[in-house]
């Protein structure tokens, strides 16, 4: 193994020394700014694909790619490196570096995709930035209200929250623009907009431990009254009519009239 003074003297002219020179007294067990300002993490999401609401379970169900960005000024390229501006590196690499202790605050069961490898991808920037991407499947909780059912609008939330790092330590913002991105997506019962989406903080205090960084985004559903009117109103309005036309039939023709009863 290269010592400091071996690496320095190395040209910073190889991705594999660079990478080795920023990792050589790193520990990923300390967040950047250690003892200084909060962390801002901006949070992006790119929604795959949006599952139909259960009203049984009262969830739904999203595949998404998960996008964090934030600044660790150790990991900062060399001024004498030449380079591209934007390392793209290995997801291995992922488990060497401090990362975001963000989980899903209403999330009921997640998995990452590793087919045919983990679906992590990573940028390391000339200014220390880290761009981290990540391929997830959720299970999100949404309370319905059923109420004004079949004509009713539901209001799904997704709440990104930190676990140990508390307010002084990290915060998640969402990315400026547009953090959430969502296109071509159809629901058999329901419409989901762009322009419905909504955006809020939903910081949390415990007790005993403080107050906790969290970010949410609300995607409003309404329910598609169209399919409702053919499959359920319609033929229900036709039995209806179908019943009454026994009391246009004779009274003597019994035959007749028990089919339509």
């Amino acid at each position: 193994q290269q010592s400091a003074e071996d690496l320095a003297r190395v040209p910073a002219n190889s991705t594999s020394n660079i990478l080795n020179r920023l990792l050589l007294s790193y520990d990923p067990r300390i967040r950047p700014n250690f003892k200084g300002i909060p962390v801002d993490v901006a949070v992006n999401i790119f929604i795959n694909s949006f599952g139909s609401i259960q009203e049984t379970t009262m969830d739904y169900r999203v595949n998404i790619f998960l996008r964090q960005k934030w600044n660790d000024p150790r990991l900062k390229l060399p001024n004498d490196w030449r380079g591209s501006d934007t390392l793209t590196v290995d997801p291995t690499m992922f488990k060497c570096l401090w990362k975001p202790d963000l989980f899903f605050a209403n999330e009921k069961n997640a998995n990452f995709h590793d087919v045919t490898q983990e679906n992590i991808l990573l940028f390391i920037f000339r200014d220390g930035d880290v761009l981290v991407s990540m391929r997830l499947s959720i299970t999100l909780s949404c309370p319905l209200d059923l109420t004004l059912f079949p004509m009713d609008t539901q209001r799904c939330k997704m709440q990104l929250e930190s676990f140990g790092y508390t307010t002084d330590d990290l915060r998640f913002i969402w990315q400026s623009g547009d953090p959430v991105q969502l296109e071509k997506i159809a629901l058999p019962q329901f419409d989901i907009k762009k322009e419905d989406i909504e955006y809020g903080n939903c910081t949390k205090y415990y007790k005993g431990t403080g107050y906790y960084t969290c970010v949410e985004v609300i995607f409003t559903l309404r329910r598609q009254v169209g399919f409702y009117m053919m499959g359920v109103y319609a033929p229900t309005l036709l039995i209806v009519v179908l019943s009454w036309l026994s009391f246009w039939i004779n009274p003597d023709a019994s035959a007749a009239r028990v089919p339509l009863g």
